[in-house]
């Protein structure tokens, strides 16, 4: 009794309290270990009881023979099977058959078939046991071979076997084969079966195929609380979050209660979607129903306020499991990790180790992802040294989060280091290097590694592109741009909108701005990105009245502008001197666009309004600016100033931009060159002198030439090239 309702602590009490034990009382206990998991118990128990010499029949044989499969512990098995050839039972039916699961569990189908030809005496069930050990290790012409055979033999399968067949093709991720079944199914009649159909249903989910599903579950006359499960879990798997909400409300309306496993898919279906709202109600429901001490609902819960934010009830729920699992801890750190409290990550993380928990590479990797938030190097160098221990160091999953971790920490070198340690690298370790090197601007780098992708013929995804674009844009070297635009059409992913104006960009900042227009006109489909690349493009190249044609032209394509947009679009005024059109495309962001501006949008008129000479309004926008002014919009003045001479407001602007960054070498350099220009020679030598004694250093020039292929970088003064003359 304890032992079919789950509760072997009780079952074991009393068997050990037991003065007279026979063979049935151990092989109820050794059948109820298996049954409940426990396999590694149950073999403990059967060779105590062969210990104490007592005399083992065919049930509790079969019953140590589930546990061996249970476990895939083929060597166990082996040990087994050695006494059912002792026994002479190896051509019972009922022995044999077990052998046979035993083996097909364990992966060793050669002496599962010399078992199942041996055996003077087959049933349905042995049958099963060796077409589904052939379905689940996806050797199909062996399976379609048997199953055949079973139905030319008019072997009357049931319930049983559809089961274990739709479980295998589950597991295997090949419908089409699952189909077939669920054809043979339907022609018997047992599609309405609860059973079959749970198990039908539960395949389709985990191949993908939810509207299959769905339709198995939807011509179910009963559904029962495990068809809902599956069918809210697979929804929410599959991150449609509104149709498991839809479903469990359906479920509730027919009376069914829902149970922990229930509660757990619906509320993962709330965190995929960030409906914390839904989730809080759910929250309630779970308290009232007394089972939010339950482990698995604890665990979703705490992802679902993890992923909305809520940290302080994320916390709330890990502390209400009863005990929680390795899980529970992987998802409060997770947690931690997406809501930037980096600390609170790796103190959790510390305390993970303390417990002897077991760590795997996703907690490392997401620990690694705190660091790399927080660019807490000295803290990613220890999650380094600790992976390096426990090893991990040749984890491939780890060692990308390794170099993600380096680069946000802007460590190129270190990240280099474990990129060339890595014994395989697959497309997202190249992926994550060349992002590295074109973000850190290196972009001669990014180049290269992308090349040596492509000559060691590794796919590309459409990151790895939108990378080396931006790479090649940096650089301004159409020609490789032209190369990797060549690669991309081939990929057929031209037609990608993100990739598009990744192209459009690339050709604007290479200066081919017709290349680029041409890119815009052949995109099948544009967003606000598209607009702002081909506007900030023919601005940046002279052409600002096109600049703006095209924001005309976003606008009547009822294409939202956003911030950026309105950033090239005040910038193109700026260039042109269209004041009065900048006052009134500055005034429609908030208006009529609801944009609140920032403070590249208030340095942007106050270029345009001191290029144009209105000093004083100028100033006055200065003053009715709602924050602070940055030292970006002082330069700003300072540069308007230089062009018109105003010498004295230049002297109060560079004064404003100085004092908020005294180290910013522009400043210094627009301030010595107004007067240059102005004639006053004293006053510029002295601005260099105060430059000097304060230690501030101009970035040097860097500029980059192509040549076969290679692009080579110069800097000015650089005499290290191995070209240089």
């Amino acid at each position: 009794m304890y032992t079919k309702c789950g509760s072997m602590l009780n079952a074991r009490q009393v068997f050990d309290k037991m003065s007279q034990r026979d063979a049935v009382s151990w092989t109820a206990l050794i059948s109820g270990y298996v049954q409940n998991g426990d396999g590694i118990e149950a073999l403990n128990l059967f060779r105590e009881m062969h210990g104490e010499g007592l005399k083992m029949d065919r049930f509790s044989l079969c019953s140590v023979l589930r546990g061996c499969a249970g476990m895939a512990a083929l060597e166990s098995g082996q040990q087994f099977h050695s006494h059912v050839i002792k026994l002479l039972l190896e051509g019972d039916v009922i022995v044999g058959s077990a052998l046979v699961d035993m083996y097909a569990k364990c992966a060793s189908l050669e002496n599962a078939q010399k078992i199942f030809d041996r055996m003077p005496e087959r049933n349905v069930v042995t049958w099963t046991a060796m077409v589904c050990g052939y379905a689940q290790n996806g050797q199909f012409e062996e399976f379609f071979h048997l199953f055949g055979q079973m139905q030319r033999l008019r072997v009357e399968l049931n319930f049983v076997t559809y089961v274990g067949l739709l479980t295998a093709f589950s597991n295997s991720g090949y419908p089409e084969h699952g189909r077939q079944i669920h054809g043979c199914i339907v022609k018997v009649g047992l599609a309405e079966d609860v059973s079959v159909a749970n198990a039908l249903a539960s395949m389709y989910i985990k191949c993908g195929r939810m509207e299959d599903a769905f339709v198995v579950f939807d011509r179910l006359p009963n559904p029962n609380l495990v068809s809902w499960t599956a069918m809210i879990t697979g929804y929410a798997q599959h991150e449609h979050g509104e149709e498991a909400l839809k479903l469990f409300i359906q479920m509730c309306n027919a009376n069914q209660n829902p149970n922990q496993f229930t509660y757990a898919g619906v509320v993962k279906a709330c965190a995929t979607d960030g409906a914390m709202e839904e989730g809080r109600q759910l929250h309630s429901h779970v308290i009232k129903s007394g089972i939010e001490r339950h482990v698995y609902v604890g665990n979703a819960l705490i992802t679902l306020y993890g992923r909305c934010g809520s940290m302080q009830s994320a916390q709330k729920a890990f502390e209400d499991i009863q005990r929680p699992d390795v899980i529970s801890y992987t998802a409060l750190l997770a947690g931690f990790a997406q809501n930037d409290l980096c600390m609170q990550a790796f103190n959790l993380f510390c305390k993970m180790q303390r417990s002897d928990m077991e760590i795997d590479n996703f907690v490392f990797a997401t620990v690694l992802s705190a660091s790399a938030s927080l660019g807490a190097l000295g803290m990613g160098n220890q999650l380094h040294a600790h992976a390096i221990k426990d090893g991990f160091e040749y984890d491939l999953f780890i060692q990308n989060a390794l170099v993600d971790m380096y680069i946000k920490c802007r460590s190129m070198k270190d990240a280099q280091n474990v990129f060339d340690k890595m014994l395989h690298k697959d497309v997202a370790s190249w992926n994550v290097m060349i992002s590295g090197y074109s973000q850190s601007g290196h972009g001669e780098n990014a180049l290269k590694l992308f090349f040596q992708m492509q000559e060691r013929g590794i796919d590309k995804e459409l990151v790895t592109f939108t990378s080396v674009l931006r790479a090649s844009a940096s650089l301004a070297v159409v020609e490789q741009g032209r190369q990797v635009h060549g690669l991309i059409f081939k990929t057929g992913y031209e037609s990608d909108v993100s990739v598009g104006n990744t192209l459009a960009d690339m050709y604007a900042k290479s200066g081919s701005i017709h290349s680029a227009h041409k890119v815009f006109d052949n995109m099948p489909k544009k967003d606000s990105v598209t607009y702002n690349v081909i506007i900030s493009g023919y601005s940046q190249h002279g052409h600002e009245k096109k600049a703006l044609q095209f924001f005309e032209e976003m606008q009547l394509a009822h294409m939202p502008p956003n911030d950026i947009t309105f950033i090239c679009v005040l910038s193109a005024c700026s260039h042109v001197g269209l004041v009065n059109e900048g006052r009134n495309y500055f005034k429609s962001m908030t208006q009529d666009h609801n944009i609140k501006p920032r403070m590249e949008h208030y340095a942007c008129m106050v270029d345009l309004l001191s290029r144009a000479g209105c000093f004083d309004e100028a100033e006055n926008f200065i003053r009715e600016m709602p924050f602070q002014p940055a030292a970006v919009i002082w330069r700003t003045l300072l540069g308007a100033c230089r062009i018109h001479g105003n010498i004295e407001l230049g002297k109060h602007a560079a004064k404003c931009a100085l004092e908020l960054e005294p180290q910013d070498s522009a400043t210094y350099l627009l301030l010595s060159n107004m007067f240059v220009v102005a004639n006053l020679q004293i006053d510029a030598v002295n601005v260099r002198k105060l430059m000097k004694d304060r230690r501030v250093r101009k970035e040097p020039g860097q500029s980059w030439i192509q040549l076969k292929d290679e692009v080579h970088s110069f800097i000015v003064g650089d005499t290290f090239h191995s070209q240089t003359v």
